[in-house]
């Protein structure tokens, strides 16, 4: 069975919750670095392992060469498996709007093909879901797991019956309805389309104005418009899976999301994760830096003696760690200097940073239910922040190009 993948990344006016570390022009949300890797290529990591999976769209309203250097890099780095090309929606369709819009790319000698949020953090057992395709006559799979009663009402909603049929889908509903939740990832027949025509004649056919409906002309919603109509019609079927999963919303949920990706790493042998002597630095200090896996530092960056790297860190491209520094629990983005004796916890650090000596960012363990979408106790600095000696800053957002000369807690600092 032939199968393709739409991985939908949505657009500018898209991901605000994401703010402050997608302000920056060249940082858009779905290319965050998550395990030192951009939050997408994940996805096209497990697709790699689907075989005759032949083609990847990454579908969205982004302008055309938001993608282009990360495209080229995966299609040679994925060689051999598929292609991958970005479709631009002519304007913002929905998250399945534009979705068919391409369909005759998508179904092009193909019989089914996936759908992945781009948003989500996980490990994507995408051949189980196949597998589990293949044994019923539903139009698609729901990819799905169990969170948190009091959570639940946050996410997509399913009811199923002891065969895995879905019976009733709610979006975010205001009561319970269930703790099982879809994860974003789905596998679809490609008579997908025939469903979503029939779903668009039935709206347009209804008497009652599409305005009270809900139904916008325009943009066509994979979830509430489309799922939904067809978990009524007893059509789509229910994946249920534990693997761990992340969503990731707002910007403090990627620091659980690169921390399971970390996890992830170790699990299987720590193949990405840093190795002593892998820096191109030459003035690395082996014996006397202490590395707590899992880590990835790139090999561009300079890790000075004396520092505590970990556990459950990035460390990006030319960033420079000075003597004395701690680091752990975070996210380090390119070109940031971390002067010496500097503490980081449980942190988002962003492009092009410097925290002078004695500097300390710090935000909150993550406590409750770490798959909600929001973690409003991580500090993050956006792109070209200073921190000045001396200062603590303590779970805070900091928007971009902000000289921080005075400690500050529990702020947001425009």
């Amino acid at each position: 069975m032939v199968v393709k993948a739409v991985i939908l990344t949505g657009g500018p006016s898209r991901g605000t919750s994401f703010r402050p570390l997608n302000l920056a022009a060249d940082m858009p949300k779905p290319l965050f670095p998550l395990g030192g890797k951009p939050m997408i290529w994940h996805q096209l990591h497990s697709l790699s392992q689907v075989p005759h999976c032949t083609e990847v769209f990454l579908i969205g309203f982004w302008p055309e060469d938001t993608f282009t250097a990360f495209i080229n890099q995966a299609n040679e780095e994925f060689n051999g498996c598929f292609t991958v090309k970005y479709l631009r929606e002519w304007q913002e369709l929905g998250t399945a709007g534009g979705t068919y819009h391409f369909r005759d790319l998508i179904t092009h000698n193909a019989t089914a093909f996936f759908i992945i949020h781009s948003d989500i953090a996980c490990d994507f057992p995408l051949n189980q879901l196949r597998a589990f395709h293949e044994t019923h006559q539903g139009v698609g799979s729901i990819q799905a797991t169990r969170v948190s009663r009091s959570s639940a009402h946050k996410y997509g909603c399913i009811v199923s019956d002891d065969k895995a049929l879905a019976i009733h889908y709610a979006e975010k509903p205001d009561s319970f309805v269930s703790d099982l939740v879809s994860t974003g990832v789905y596998l679809f027949d490609v008579t997908l389309f025939d469903e979503i025509a029939a779903i668009i004649d039935c709206h347009y056919s209804s008497n009652i104005p599409q305005q009270e409906i809900g139904f916008d002309e325009h943009i066509l919603r994979l979830e509430q418009d489309v799922i939904r109509p067809m978990a009524d019609a007893h059509k789509m079927y229910v994946f249920e899976t534990d693997v761990p999963w992340r969503p990731i919303k707002s910007a403090g949920s990627a620091l659980p999301a690169n921390e399971l990706y970390l996890a992830q790493y170790q699990a299987k042998q720590g193949i990405l994760l840093y190795q002593r002597g892998a820096l191109d630095d030459a003035s690395e200090k082996d014996s006397e830096t202490e590395i707590v896996q899992p880590v990835t530092i790139d090999p561009s960056a300079h890790i000075a003696r004396g520092c505590k790297i970990g556990p459950f860190v990035s460390i990006a491209a030319n960033v420079v760690v000075k003597e004395g520094a701690r680091v752990a629990h975070a996210v380090v983005q390119e070109n940031t200097i971390i002067e010496p004796h500097c503490c980081i916890l449980y942190a988002i650090i962003g492009a092009r940073c410097r925290l002078a000596p004695w500097a300390r960012v710090e935000g909150q363990p993550f406590t409750g239910d770490e798959s909600a979408p929001t973690q409003s106790g991580i500090c993050i600095l956006a792109c070209d922040v200073l921190v000045t000696r001396d200062v603590l800053i303590r779970s805070c957002i900091v928007l971009p190009n902000k000289s921080l000369s005075t400690s500050a807690a529990s702020q947001v600092l425009l």
